[in-house]
C-alpha cells in the first residue's frame, strides 16, 4: 500500500511500514494479501539492507523525494536546513523508530509469521533492557528517540512514549505459545 494518493492521481508509495501493518492489525486486509504484504516488506527490508532491529524500524524503506515535503514556510526550510530532515534514513525521512513497530509485530503473528516478529521483538527487548529509546545522546543535542540506521541519534523529543507501544507485542508473543 503507498502512503497517499495526491489530487493528480499519483500514488505516493515510500514502502511505510506502519502503512501496512496498520491495515493489516485492524484486519483491512484479507489474510492472505496480508501474508503477501508483509512478506514483501520484509523482502523490501533486506533489499534495502536494514537489519538491526534494536533501533525499532524506519518509518519508510525509500528516499522521500525532495517534492513531497513542504517546507514553504520559515519555521520548516530553517528547522531542515540546521536538522537535515530531507537526509534518508534521519528523522522522518527512514529514520529508525520504536514508533508503530507494535502494529508491524502484531501484523506478522497475525498472518503467522512468528519467527519475523519475534526477530523485531526480541531485538527491541534488548534496547528497552538498555534504556536506547530515551534520553540524549552523549555529546550531542540529539536524542535516543529517532536514528539513523547507523544508530546515530537523531531525535528531539528525548522521550517519546510512542517508541514503548512495542511491549503491547508481548501478549502476540505470550499467545503464539
Amino acid at each position: 500500500m503507498g502512503g497517499w494518493r495526491s489530487e493528480d492521481g499519483i500514488l505516493h508509495d515510500y514502502y511505510f511500514t506502519f502503512v501496512n501493518s496498520v491495515a493489516i492489525s485492524y484486519g483491512l486486509v484479507e489474510k492472505e494479501d496480508a501474508k503477501r504484504i508483509m512478506t514483501a516488506l520484509l523482502q523490501k527490508m533486506n533489499d534495502v539492507g536494514y537489519t538491526d532491529f534494536r533501533l525499532g524500524l524506519p518509518g519508510n524503506l525509500v528516499p522521500i523525494n525532495d517534492e513531497d515535503y513542504d517546507i514553504s514556510d520559515s519555521d520548516s526550510a530553517e528547522m531542515n536546513k540546521r536538522w537535515g530532515y530531507q537526509n534518508f534514513q534521519a528523522y522522518e525521512n527512514g529514520g529508525a523508530t520504536g514508533c508503530y513497530v507494535y502494529y508491524t509485530i502484531h501484523a506478522l503473528y497475525q498472518v503467522g509469521m512468528k519467527k519475523e516478529a519475534e526477530e523485531i521483538f526480541m531485538a527491541m527487548m534488548e534496547s528497552y533492557k538498555e534504556g536506547s529509546f530515551q534520553g540524549n545522546c552523549e555529546g550531542s543535542d540529539m536524542t535516543k528517540d529517532w536514528k539513523t540506521w547507523k544508530g546515530e541519534c537523531w531525535g528531539y523529543e528525548g522521550f517519546l512514549v510512542d517508541n514503548y507501544h512495542a511491549l503491547l507485542a508481548m501478549s502476540d508473543y505470550l499467545d503464539s505459545f
